[in-house]
C-alpha cells in the first residue's frame, strides 16, 4: 500500500530569524515555520542564506512569508511604487527560501469606496501573480484589514476573478470580530484559501476577554478543519500566538496546546 503525506500541516508563525524557533519546531515535531515583515522591514533579507541553511539541517520547511502593512494604493506615487518593489523583493526572498506562499494585503485609502479601491488593486497587482508563480510561488491576500480592503467576500469576488492565481490567507478571528461568520467564509471561498492561520478569539459576552490558544476560546476548530478537508485545502495550518498572555516564557508552552487540539482533527498519514 502506497503510504501518502497528510494534505494538511501544522506550523507556526516564529519569532525570531535565528536558529532557535527552527531548532524547537523539529524537537516538537511541527514540520513549518512561517516569517512576517512589517512597514520596517530591510527587505534585502540579509539573513536569507543563512536561514535557508537552518531550515534544511532541521528538516523545517518556510510554508509562509508575509509582508505586512504596505500602502498598496496610496495616492502617492513614491508610497505606491515602494510598496510594490517590496513585494517582489518578498516573493523572490520566498523563492530563495523554497517557499510557496507569500501573504500581503492589497492597501486601503481612507473614505474611499470599496470599488474605487479595489480598481486601483487589480490594476497594482497584474502580472504579480504571474511574476510569483515563475519562482514556484503564490501570493494570497490576508483577511486582517491592516492596511488591506481585501478582507472578505465582497472583495473576494472581484480579485480571485480579474487577478487569477491570487489566493486568501484565511484567519477565522477577523470575520468573527467583525461581527461575520468565520464558517460561511471558508465554506463560501474554501477553494481559494492557500494559508491558513490558527488564531483563536474568547469573548464573554460582547466583550473579547483574550485572543489565546487555539482550543481555548469560541472557535469549533473540529468544525474549520472539516471545511478545509472538504474543500481540498493542501497546506499548512500556522499557529499564532497573538496574545499577551501567550508571549514571552508562555509562547512556546502555548504553541504546544494549540498543536494538542488542533491535531485531533488531522489525518497524520494514510
Amino acid at each position: 500500500m502506497q503510504h501518502l503525506e497528510a494534505p494538511i500541516k501544522l506550523g507556526f508563525i516564529a519569532e525570531h530569524e535565528d536558529e532557535s524557533d527552527i531548532k524547537w519546531a523539529q524537537e516538537n515535531g511541527l514540520s513549518n515555520v512561517e516569517y512576517n515583515y512589517h512597514v520596517d522591514f530591510d527587505d534585502s533579507f540579509p539573513q536569507a542564506t543563512q536561514l535557508h541553511l537552518w531550515l534544511r539541517q532541521h528538516l523545517v520547511h518556510a510554508c509562509a512569508v508575509g509582508c505586512w502593512g504596505q500602502d498598496f494604493i496610496s495616492k502617492d506615487a513614491v508610497k505606491r511604487d515602494e510598496a510594490a518593489r517590496r513585494l517582489k523583493h518578498t516573493i523572490n526572498y520566498a523563492a530563495h527560501l523554497h517557499c510557496p506562499v507569500v501573504m500581503t494585503g492589497g492597501g486601503d485609502r481612507e473614505g474611499d469606496k470599496l470599488g474605487a479601491k479595489l480598481k486601483d488593486v487589480v490594476e497594482v497587482y497584474k502580472g504579480i501573480p504571474e511574476y510569483a508563480a515563475e519562482r514556484n510561488t503564490k501570493v494570497c491576500f490576508y483577511n486582517c484589514p491592516w492596511a488591506n480592503c481585501v478582507t472578505g467576500p465582497a472583495a473576494w469576488d472581484v480579485v480571485l476573478k480579474q487577478l487569477p492565481g491570487i489566493g486568501i490567507k484565511f484567519d477565522p478571528s477577523h470575520p468573527y470580530n467583525a461581527g461575520g461568520d468565520p464558517y460561511a467564509h471558508l465554506a463560501d471561498y474554501g477553494e481559494h484559501v492557500i494559508h491558513f492561520h490558527a488564531k483563536e478569539v474568547l469573548k464573554v459576552g460582547d466583550k473579547v476577554v483574550d485572543e489565546p490558544m487555539a482550543g481555548q476560546g469560541d472557535f469549533d476548530w473540529g468544525k474549520l478543519i472539516g471545511i478545509l478537508y472538504k474543500k481540498g485545502y493542501k497546506g499548512v495550518i500556522s499557529i499564532e500566538p497573538h496574545s499577551e498572555t501567550w508571549s514571552g516564557a508562555m509562547r512556546r508552552p502555548g504553541i504546544l496546546i494549540a498543536k494538542r487540539e488542533l491535531e485531533r482533527f488531522l489525518v497524520d498519514s494514510f
